[in-house]
């Protein structure tokens, strides 16, 4: 696997508290502890 090549599937996730967020299918989300914000596994460009 190269740097630029990516996993599709890790158990990474990352916080994101953005309303407009919109995570295409295929990518988890769980809600998070904070009001407002959701665990995914989908990193915006």
């Amino acid at each position: 696997m190269t740097p630029t090549t990516r996993n599709p599937r890790t158990d990474l996730r990352v916080l994101n508290c953005c309303p407009d967020l919109k995570v295409p299918s295929g990518h988890s989300v769980q809600p998070a502890r904070i009001d407002g914000c959701v665990l995914t596994d989908h990193v915006p460009q």
